[in-house]
């Protein structure tokens, strides 16, 4: 499947490991033992390669072979590619993977984009407890499956484009249009110096203390809580738009920057 902004990839249709990785990329490969990973790593590098290839608009881009790009990361682990032709003038780009079933995606955006973030997953039930692991009680306005797995799928994405996947809470982050309160925050999670958060109580339950705090609202009514905030802050406060689509029984989101890309 193809898109304007990002490339989709069926992980049961992908062409040999060699034809697709650098020398460095090849051996990562091959050090995965279980064969379920080396296909979903393989698929997320075809992917990425394929939409980098697919949205250059220069011959020459077009003329190099998937192998001679090469995936490295950035500061914060975010995946960004180089040419390995030193010949070649080509400016990074800041890419994003994601896998889920039987597909692998991935979007790319030039140097010029510090924020761009993308998640598939299939929509499924769930167990109930892995809502609240993810979810404040605010954001769960159907516990339908597929409005479930959409807005996991935006908070992933953002995750994402922060450069921090797992390592900050689910819960740093909240959707929704009109969200003005998060309950329930952990009192020691919450940063000292977070200017755009409030206070409003603490409440103890089990001896755990717990505040409702309310949040600066940003793009598209997503708010940042905690390291999600911090890292926001420390990307320059980008402004974003969270797009996403619906296809067979999977959810594709995808958050990015709108500044012009193409090289």
């Amino acid at each position: 499947m193809n898109n304007k902004t990002y490339k989709i990839v069926n992980l049961n249709e992908l062409p040999a490991a060699e034809e697709i990785l650098s020398e460095k990329e090849l051996a990562k490969y091959n050090s995965f033992r279980i064969e379920k990973r080396k296909r979903e790593w393989l698929g997320g590098r075809f992917a990425a390669k394929s939409a980098i290839w697919d949205r250059s608009q220069k011959s020459e881009v077009r003329d190099q072979k998937l192998r001679d790009i090469e995936i490295t990361r950035d500061k914060y682990g975010r995946p960004i590619y180089q040419t390995q032709n030193s010949k070649l003038k080509i400016q990074n780009f800041l890419l994003s993977i994601s896998h889920s079933g039987k597909y692998a995606v991935a979007a790319a955006k030039n140097s010029g984009c510090n924020f761009l973030g993308i998640d598939i997953e299939k929509t499924e039930q769930r167990h109930p407890l892995w809502e609240k692991d993810y979810f404040h009680e605010t954001e769960i306005l159907s516990n339908a499956p597929e409005f479930l797995t959409e807005l996991w799928t935006k908070k992933e994405a953002l995750l994402k484009a922060l450069g921090l996947g797992m390592k900050a809470d689910p819960l740093d982050i909240v959707i929704g249009d009109k969200i003005n309160l998060v309950r329930d925050t952990p009192v020691k999670a919450l940063t000292k110096d977070a200017e755009n958060v409030k206070i409003i109580k603490v409440q103890t339950k089990d001896s755990k203390q717990s505040a409702v705090v309310q949040a600066r609202p940003v793009s598209n009514g997503v708010k940042f809580l905690n390291k999600a905030l911090a890292r926001y802050q420390e990307l320059g406060e980008p402004d974003f738009i969270i797009k996403t689509a619906k296809f067979e029984n999977y959810i594709v989101s995808h958050a990015f920057t709108e500044e012009k890309w193409r090289i």
